[in-house]
């Protein structure tokens, strides 16, 4: 859903880098889910006292960070929600659904399996990795090269050739 991104002001309220297209799901839930991102701990729930948009993020106050450098002490911090708290629209999928399924271009030869995915900005970015050549494509997830998702097969159809 986003990453504490810095500190806003000096009593221990966190800047939120929001990465769904709706904040409002963020400021909707009273619980979040805090992971560092360094990996060096799983994730624990923090309670929410306040939360508000601000410019292009969130500002929050939560439990158990008084100040500023506290903030600062969990730049990088990721925040997630329960799936089963967020909309979803059809066609949507959550990220973490995608890992692992098989792409196929449109002649229906492999071009491997989601390792994972990443946003640039602009868009999301596709990383598909061939275990047996050990190659590794980006594939843009924009409506040019991704086809359809077939969900139940697990596998992603795109317009994207083999030498790509």
């Amino acid at each position: 859903m986003g990453r504490i991104a810095g500190p806003f002001g000096v009593h221990g309220w966190c800047r939120v880098q929001v990465f769904a297209d709706d904040p409002g799901s963020l400021l909707r839930e009273r619980m979040w889910w805090m992971k560092p991102r360094d990996g060096s701990a799983g994730w624990s729930r923090i309670q929410v006292h306040e939360a508000r948009t601000y410019r292009d993020s969130v500002v929050a106050k939560v439990a158990g960070i008084e100040s500023r450098e506290a903030v600062l002490a969990r730049r990088g911090t990721l925040i997630g929600l329960p799936r089963e708290s967020l909309p979803r629209a059809e066609g949507e999928y959550f990220w973490s659904e995608l890992l692992g399924f098989s792409v196929n271009d449109r002649a229906g030869t492999s071009l491997g399996v989601v390792k994972g995915l990443t946003d640039n900005g602009a868009h999301a970015i596709l990383q598909v990795r061939d275990d047996e050549s050990g190659r590794e494509r980006l594939i843009p997830w924009v409506p040019a090269f991704i086809d359809g998702v077939d969900a139940e097969a697990r596998r992603i159809d795109v317009d994207w050739s083999v030498d790509d």
